[in-house]
């Protein structure tokens, strides 16, 4: 994580305008467990540029680790307010409102997904993250299962990112994790 950070630092020195380097900035602290400095940095790109979608989706990340789940909603409808048919903060929109109990709220969403998947690529971890918000372990795995087998890139990210925290406990997690060669 400390190689992460220098080099996106590295990077913000050489393009400081770069709103995906200055968000991604924000994401790198994120991960790290510097949540508040995320939140200001990706405060300052807001200031840079508010129509820059993926900044909200971030910032909803960021407080939605604090639990601070009314301004994480806020950030990832921004989002939406900018591109509407963006799957990253829908899925997104949808795990919180499942965290929260908003189950219906979360099921609209995930209906919306798939509506979107017949005319777009959806990422499928994007919907496992809707469902894993929700609880529902069952249609979680089965889409990360989807995922490893499309090779989808947000796999990446299941040893480090809270949002698979509700499946963390489950063995088919490990599973996963040790096929897709990630340390456990």
């Amino acid at each position: 994580m400390s190689e992460s950070l220098s080099e996106a630092r590295r990077a913000q020195e050489l393009e400081p305008l770069s709103l995906a380097i200055n968000t991604e900035l924000g994401s790198v602290l994120y991960f790290a467990g510097r949540v508040d400095e995320s939140i200001d940095q990706l405060h300052k790109t807001v200031a840079l540029d508010p129509r820059f979608s993926r900044t909200h989706i971030e910032l909803g990340f960021a407080y939605r680790l604090k639990r601070e789940y009314d301004a994480a909603i806020t950030e990832f409808k921004r989002s939406l307010e900018i591109d509407r048919e963006d799957s990253y903060a829908l899925s997104q929109l949808a795990h919180t409102y499942g965290l929260i109990g908003q189950k219906d709220e979360a099921r609209k969403l995930i209906e919306q997904l798939k509506g979107l998947a017949k005319r777009q690529y959806v990422l499928p971890s994007d919907i496992a993250a809707s469902y894993a918000g929700l609880g529902d372990k069952t249609l979680a795995f089965a889409w990360l299962e989807k995922g490893y087998t499309d090779r989808d890139d947000g796999m990446c990210f299941l040893k480090i990112d809270p949002t698979w925290d509700p499946l963390r406990s489950d063995p088919r997690f490990a599973d996963l994790l040790r096929r897709i060669g990630l340390p456990q």
